[in-house]
Formats: structure tokens, C-alpha cells, sequence
């Protein structure tokens, strides 16, 4: 694995891979594609997506965690309270960011996250998912289901968006979504 091949993903990335397979499946129609990009394990595509009354966009990055680095990690890590997607990329060079996981008022996580196998927020017991990198193996697993092991990255947050196959049902409103 080579470092300048690293892509840091803070939330259920994978999760993507799932939602996007649940739409091509079932009643809503897409339009788009995901196609290899120049770093091997990578792909990246965009999916126009129509359901009844509404449009959206479906940004889908897809990675082999055998092949790229995949990472959690902590604005604190580079000396920052808070930081964006786009200053987390810049100060570490990754491929692609994605945000994750909740905060309280005072910027402290809710949530699991483990990083380079040290666990540096403890697990919440709460309806959400975790996602983890264990074994070179990315899982994702339910609050209820996550026990700790040997994973090298993990991260709890929620809501699941997919479950057993199924998109879940949020509150109707019209949101962003980080998967």
C-alpha cells in the first residue's frame, strides 16, 4: 500500500455502495455511472436519482480497503477544534473526506471512534451503526451488534440510512446525507 494512495473515509462510506445498489433494485430510477478512477482501488461516479416528487444527486465513491488506506480520524489530530472536509483533505492529502459522526455543543464526539487501534471515544448506546476497518475488512455493524475487537478504524454514527438491504425511512424533509 502506498501512502500517497491514502483516502480518509470519517463516516459509513461503504454505506454508499449499499444505497446505491437498494435504488437500482427497487422503484426509483438513476441515471449516472461509477467508473475506475487513475488510483487503483478507487472509483467515483455520480448518480442522478428520480423518486416520486423529488430529484437528488447520489455521490458515490467506491474503495478496496486492501489496496488504499482507509482512515478515521480527528480534527484534534491537526490541532484543530473543528475543520472542514476541504481542510482535513488539504492538510493530509487524501483523495476523498467525508464527514462523520456528532458532536456536542462543545465540539466532543457521540460515538465510538477508534483510530491506529486505540480506542479514543467510547461506544454510545444509541440506534445507530458503526462503521470498522477490521483485518483489512470493512464491516458495518449495529449498535447492538458492535463488540470490540481487533479493528484497525471505527467509527459509530447514524442514522443508517440502509438496512438489511432496505432504505430506511427518515423524517420528510429535504437533507444532505453523508454515507
Amino acid at each position: 500500500m502506498k501512502s500517497f494512495t491514502r483516502i480518509l473515509a470519517i463516516s459509513l462510506t461503504l454505506l454508499v455502495l449499499m444505497l446505491a445498489r437498494s435504488l437500482r433494485s427497487s422503484a426509483p430510477r438513476h441515471t449516472g455511472s461509477v467508473e475506475q478512477t487513475k488510483t487503483p482501488g478507487v472509483a467515483y461516479g455520480t448518480l442522478r436519482v428520480r423518486l416520486p416528487g423529488r430529484t437528488g444527486r447520489l455521490h458515490v465513491v467506491t474503495i478496496d480497503p486492501n489496496l488504499v488506506e482507509v482512515k478515521v480520524l480527528k480534527a484534534s489530530d491537526y490541532g484543530l477544534d473543528v475543520a472542514s472536509v476541504e481542510s482535513i483533505a488539504r492538510k493530509t492529502g487524501a483523495q476523498a473526506v467525508i464527514n462523520g459522526g456528532f458532536f456536542d455543543e462543545y465540539n466532543k464526539p457521540l460515538g465510538l471512534i477508534v483510530t491506529d487501534h486505540k480506542k479514543r471515544n467510547p461506544l454510545r448506546a444509541v440506534d445507530w451503526g458503526v462503521f470498522l476497518i477490521r483485518h483489512g475488512k470493512a464491516a458495518i455493524l449495529h449498535t447492538r451488534d458492535y463488540r470490540p475487537g481487533p479493528e484497525s478504524y471505527a467509527l459509530q454514527c447514524g442514522p443508517r440510512l440502509v438496512v438489511s438491504g432496505k432504505v430506511t425511512s427518515l423524517k420528510p424533509r429535504k437533507s444532505y446525507r453523508a454515507a
